[in-house]
């Protein structure tokens, strides 16, 4: 029986014991509960709500000898968190960056060479090929490849070729052709 009834009464101290150490440790919980309660109340009630603004509500400060837990870690301000730092010039990037973009401007020049090459080869082999199979090819073609491969045609071969293509889309290579200038 004695088991028993140290039990219960461990049982039942045990909350009591752990609040009074939360209080300790933070009393500012117990200041936040009375604050959540007198929120509750004036929502509920209209009246006091007035009587409430009339008579400010001071926050109280923590009973004597109370611990108040510090932050471990100095943080920035803001402001300073925020503030953006000043980026300097670096000339061994700025150098680099002008490396790169010579070595891309010559890839580039090398692949639009690359490219009107192929084309002209294309325009070639599809020269000997019949209208009919001229425009069947134009249709894997953008309008600009469609262009550079039919503007080396003779102008009556180009309006057989066109003559087999959807109208909308003849009209306006017709248009492209016209529009952009040979070479």
């Amino acid at each position: 029986m004695s088991k028993t009834v140290l039990l219960v009464g461990m049982t039942l101290t045990f909350p009591l014991v752990l609040i009074a150490m939360v209080l300790t440790l933070r009393p500012d919980l117990l200041h936040q509960q009375a604050t959540r309660q007198q929120s509750r109340a004036m929502a509920s009630a209209p009246a006091e709500r007035s009587r409430s603004r009339q008579t400010p509500h001071r926050r109280t400060s923590p009973p004597a000898g109370s611990v108040l837990r510090q932050p471990d870690l100095i943080t920035p301000s803001r402001s300073e968190a925020t503030r953006p730092t000043p980026l300097a010039p670096d000339p061994a990037a700025i150098q680099n960056l002008g490396t790169l973009k010579k070595e891309l401007k010559q890839q580039l020049d090398g692949l639009k060479r690359d490219r009107d090459a192929m084309i002209a080869h294309l325009a070639q082999t599809l020269a000997a090929l019949p209208p009919a199979s001229v425009a069947k090819e134009l249709e894997a073609l953008d309008d600009d490849s469609a262009v550079l491969v039919l503007r080396p045609l003779s102008p009556a071969r180009r309006q057989e070729v066109l003559a087999r293509v959807p109208a909308e889309r003849a009209r306006r290579l017709g248009r492209l052709l016209q529009a952009t200038p040979a070479g």
